[in-house]
């Protein structure tokens, strides 16, 4: 069979997203995924819209935490209390990752549960004070990479197209 994009090359193998036959040139324009660029850029794509979910979803924490921390009897602290709530989201999302499922079967009563959820909060934000910056830094980090790689999988499609 011959190439979706090249009728006059011989197929090298297929998108793992479409199906397409491909020859070794297509199937090197996406690198290591082995999809036609047209999927590639849509796994890119979706990977973009989680990312800016999960860098909204913290902004919303840091949001709620100044609210929350606005009235402190101390003074208004608003700031801190973004850091605080930016922090719980970040740490539990770190915290997560890498304990996924570790304590999903423990039972406790109801006293005990509050307790382990006070202290989970409290282990969340300790986490996060250290990793929140680490993590966003990583996550801006990969969405511009991302976002040049759709940038040369467009280019290279279009010469896909022409050549």
């Amino acid at each position: 069979m011959n190439c979706y994009y090249h009728s006059d090359r011989t197929g090298q193998g297929q998108c793992l997203g479409c199906g397409k036959i491909l020859c070794a040139n297509c199937m090197d324009v996406s690198g290591k995924m082995r999809m036609c660029s047209e999927c590639a850029v849509d796994t890119h794509r979706t990977y973009q819209r989680q990312v800016y979910s999960t860098l909204a979803l913290s902004v919303v924490f840091a949001v709620v935490g100044a609210i929350l921390f606005r009235n402190e009897p101390n003074g208004s602290q608003p700031l801190l209390g973004a850091y605080t709530g930016f922090s719980i989201f970040w740490g539990r999302r770190f915290l997560r990752d890498i304990f996924y499922g570790a304590v999903s079967g423990l039972w406790v009563s109801w006293s005990g549960f509050l307790w382990i959820k006070i202290f989970q909060l409290f282990f969340y934000m300790f986490v996060g004070f250290f990793t929140a910056p680490i993590a966003v830094a990583l996550a801006v980090y990969r969405l511009n990479q991302s976002h040049k790689t759709v940038v040369r999988l467009k280019q290279a499609q279009t010469s896909a197209l022409v050549g």
